[in-house]
């Protein structure tokens, strides 16, 4: 869990980023491609369900196709 590093962060005025953000970028920069990405991000999910939901999975993929 990051919320102490999100705090710290925002109490400094430091722009913090997530992952899967950092992803979207990869993604528009032509590094990976929409399927690597969303393959990833499914991977991440399955090893933390908890925390990466299949909401935020449907959030990741909307902001992929933002481009």
């Amino acid at each position: 869990n990051d919320q102490a590093l999100h705090k710290v962060c925002k109490d400094r005025n430091i722009r913090l980023r997530w992952g899967f953000s950092l992803m979207v970028d990869l993604v528009r920069a032509g590094v990976l491609t929409e399927a690597q990405a969303l393959k990833i991000a499914a991977a991440i999910q399955r090893s933390n369900p908890t925390h990466i939901t299949a909401n935020l999975l449907d959030q990741f993929g909307a902001w992929l196709r933002e481009r």
